[in-house]
């Protein structure tokens, strides 16, 4: 349960949820692998009263909030579903991919930090605009969907 009561169902327990709700054992294997590369959780309600399973995997919210095959390369999808059964080798797979999956376009990783007045880092913070700064808690890096636009895969 999360704060207001709301079971939150995490990476592990997808996959056996969308094998039980859609019956397409193709497709809970895909969350199964995507899931372990990109970390995931969605609430209850999203489970139990937003998303049409009978059209799932084109049930628009199914689409915008649970993980799919087509987020990672093929070859990194292959990858990681080879390594499911030994954690030391889903470790190194998983980590490989999450390093290739952004490429840090405009040079977020050093141009868009803020520093301090001695010239530190301000570490968990990027300037994009003029009007905003994004900030990443390093406990709050689950995401609900995933987002063309996100500036969270830098950090």
């Amino acid at each position: 349960m999360n704060g207001s009561g709301t079971r939150t169902v995490t990476g592990r327990r997808l996959a056996a949820l969308v094998r039980e709700r859609c019956a397409d054992p193709g497709l809970a294997r895909d969350v199964e692998v995507v899931s372990q590369v990109l970390p995931f959780k969605v609430s209850g309600h999203v489970i139990d009263h937003l998303v049409d399973w009978k059209s799932a995997p084109d049930d628009p919210l199914y689409r915008l909030l649970f993980p799919h095959r087509d987020m990672i390369d093929p070859a990194h999808f292959r990858a990681v579903e080879r390594a499911l059964g030994d954690p030391v080798a889903l470790r190194g797979a998983v980590a490989a991919v999450r390093d290739a999956l952004n490429p840090h376009p405009g040079e977020q990783l050093t141009r868009n930090i803020p520093r301090h007045d001695d010239g530190d880092q301000v570490e968990g913070v990027q300037h994009k605009y003029a009007q905003t700064a994004l900030v990443f808690p390093r406990h709050g890096q689950t995401c609900h969907a995933y987002c063309s636009y996100c500036f969270r895969w830098a950090q």
